[in-house]
């Protein structure tokens, strides 16, 4: 039995929308998949406190 039958089925789906060769819309559907973990690894660093952060620094403290 197939393992990945649902993978096979998306690009077959891609071969025929596109043209392409099974090879090609493989390829494509695989780089896809990789690119948004990627980009999820590694967060935008925050600019500006939230109010929430501010909220929760003592009144005492100062602020950076």
């Amino acid at each position: 039995m197939t393992t990945q039958r649902s993978f096979k089925a998306r690009v077959r789906a891609r071969m025929e929308k596109t043209g392409e060769s099974y090879t090609t819309a493989r390829r494509h559907l695989i780089n896809r998949a990789a690119e948004p973990a990627s980009t999820a690894a590694s967060p935008p660093a925050p600019t500006e406190p939230t109010a929430a952060a501010a909220a929760r620094r003592p009144s005492g403290s100062p602020t950076i």
